[in-house]
């Protein structure tokens, strides 16, 4: 750990840096992908299986009206309407089974429906009997057909088919509730990694600024001492000037690995830049498909409180049929009153009234159990409104995180361009330096003719340089060598060849 340079000091703490900016944004990554999931899941089989389920539901309670209602009729003519209605709601309700079986998920759900199969040819066997009956002119094995097994077997086929609604509604409020612990458990891990970033940041800094301080208290001590002494014998110069320009010119050969790593650099910072603005497009189009996600998850609001509306509007029709039924029956007590005042001549009409009353009662009664279902269809249909709601809601949030997200790579990708800019700049004064450093060589070969003893002055001063060295990573090779006898030189002294090295810290140079 002592060898460790201030470069190497800066470069380990800003990898770690890197490795737990990379590591957040990993875990973020995770988070948004299932969010994203969820809500697909949530969008494209939860919603949609409530929808299939309610229409089921809708079809059980509309098929036991029309089978009442064509018990209560006598005339052939007049039950085609009953047995159209009740073939297109069979053929309704086969087409609505078969596009929720193939979305079945789970051996539960898969359960609950093969349990609402069974319902179903329960209530086809005693429905079909009570029908078969009433078409032979059975009216009251009919109408005790339908009262009997028909009425058992319905509550089972509306039982079953609530029992498939409960579970839909509750998967689709684990999702619900999923997505909602996910996005909080993001929300989470990203805060512990910015405060590690902090903290780090901090630690690293203070270690940096300790380190420096003590090795340049030493080394302000040992300058200090040797400047006294080099300035009694300032004219002695040779020794030094030889190790300028062999310095200088390693300096050189320095400069010129430093200008490729800096070019090398600069293409990574042009990548960096292009790749930044890549993911600002992408992010851009997940934006708009979250938008897009949005409005549709708007538009499907707005058609169920178009059929909430609609339920109402079914609800008071029903009840003015119950209106009317009950009107009915109080005609036929009079009419039955009336009957009974004519004596022998109106017995056959009391017959009638009794008919009508009768039929009366039951409409009565079918009315009140339609209303029946028809409010606990809207109250369903409320309970979906308020889930679409929610989910309209988290889906905001997301579109949110996602323009954040968008917000970020475009700040990336600013300071890509910015980072670009300063390795040219850089770069550019990389160049100066060199030609500043060609010049001192020409510079040290010119000053080599002065001469003087500096062996331990110059001992003291290479101490000091060694330590500026160690300090900045890099090698002195003058300052491991004992410095020889000075003497004065006969000519210029031409400066060495550049020895070829590894390539030096940008932080060192």
């Amino acid at each position: 750990m002592k060898s460790f340079t201030i470069g190497k000091w800066v470069s380990l703490g800003f990898a770690v840096i890197i490795v737990i900016a990379i590591a957040a944004g990993g875990f973020t990554w995770t988070r948004m992908v299932a969010i994203r999931k969820q809500s697909e899941g949530l969008a494209e089989r939860h919603l949609p299986g409530l929808y299939y389920v309610g229409i089921m539901k809708s079809s059980v309670s509309q098929n036991g009206f029309w089978v009442s209602d064509f018990l209560s009729r006598t005339d052939p003519a007049d039950r085609v309407v009953a047995e159209r209605e009740l073939k297109r709601l069979s053929d309704e309700f086969a087409g609505i089974a078969k596009a929720y079986e193939a979305a079945i998920a789970s051996p539960r759900e898969r359960e609950l429906f093969e349990a609402v199969r069974d319902a179903q040819a329960k209530y086809r066997v005693a429905r079909n009997e009570a029908l078969r009956l009433a078409r032979e002119g059975d009216r009251r094995g009919a109408e005790a057909q339908w009262r009997g097994p028909g009425t058992d077997a319905t509550v089972g086929y509306l039982k079953a088919t609530q029992d498939l609604v409960d579970f839909n509604k509750a998967t689709a409020d684990a999702a619900g509730r999923h997505i909602t612990a996910v996005t909080h458990s993001g929300e989470r891990g990203a805060l512990l990694a910015a405060a590690a970033l902090v903290v780090m940041s901090l630690a690293i800094a203070t270690f940096i600024v300790l380190r420096m301080r003590r090795l340049v208290r030493g080394l302000s001590s040992t300058l200090t001492r040797g400047s006294e002494r080099v300035a009694e014998t300032a004219g002695r110069l040779a020794t030094g000037s030889e190790h300028l320009a062999a310095g200088s010119s390693q300096q050189a050969a320095a400069l010129k690995q430093t200008d490729a790593a800096l070019a090398h650099m600069g293409n990574v910072a042009e990548r960096n830049a292009a790749n930044a603005a890549r993911a600002t497009d992408i992010s851009r189009e997940a934006r708009v498909a979250a938008d897009s996600g949005v409005g549709e998850m708007r538009a499907m609001n707005s058609a169920m409180e178009g059929i909430k509306s609609a339920g109402d509007e079914i609800a008071k029709i029903t009840r003015t049929i119950d209106t009317i039924a009950f009107q009915t029956n109080i005609l036929a007590l009079n009419a039955a009153v009336e009957a009974a005042r004519a004596g022998e001549a109106g017995a056959g009409f009391s017959v009638v009234a009794e008919e009508v009353r009768a039929l009366a009662q039951r409409s009565a009664a079918a009315a009140k159990e339609t209303a029946g279902n028809i409010e606990r269809t809207i109250h369903r249909t409320e309970e979906g409104v308020a889930i679409s709601a929610k989910v309209a809601t988290h889906l905001e949030a997301i579109v949110m995180k996602v323009r954040e997200v968008d917000q970020l790579i475009g700040d990336v990708s600013a300071a890509s361009g910015e980072q670009r800019e300063g390795v040219q700049q850089i770069y550019t004064a990389i160049r100066e330096m060199d030609r500043v450093v060609q010049r001192n060589v020409e510079a040290a070969g010119a000053e080599t003719q002065a001469s003087g003893e500096l062996t331990e002055q110059a001992e003291i001063l290479r101490r000091g340089v060694h330590q500026l060295t160690e300090l900045f990573g890099v090698a002195a090779a003058a300052a491991r060598e004992p410095a020889p006898a000075a003497k004065a030189p006969a000519g210029p002294v031409p400066p060495p060849a550049p020895e070829r090295r590894a390539a030096p810290q940008l932080v060192a140079q």
